[in-house]
């Protein structure tokens, strides 16, 4: 794993990780990554977050209502 840093032209992670100690490895690398919230979201982030149902791409109310929403 690389901890990167935009503002220091350093490639790597840019993303929330799903692999375990990956903050831990990354603020060994690059303390500034393992503390951004937008790469290791917070408790209270995560708490809020609402996972998407890939079961609903297979539902036809869903689908339906889906098309039929007004932009």
């Amino acid at each position: 794993m690389e901890a990167g840093d935009p503002k220091r032209d350093i490639t790597g992670i840019y993303y929330i990780t799903p692999v375990v100690g990956a903050k831990e490895a990354a603020r060994k690398i690059n303390p500034d990554v393992a503390n951004n919230p937008l790469i290791f979201p917070t408790k209270e982030m995560l708490d809020n977050v609402h996972l998407f149902d890939p079961a609903a791409l297979h539902n036809e109310k869903y689908q339906n209502t889906w098309n039929n929403l007004a932009f």
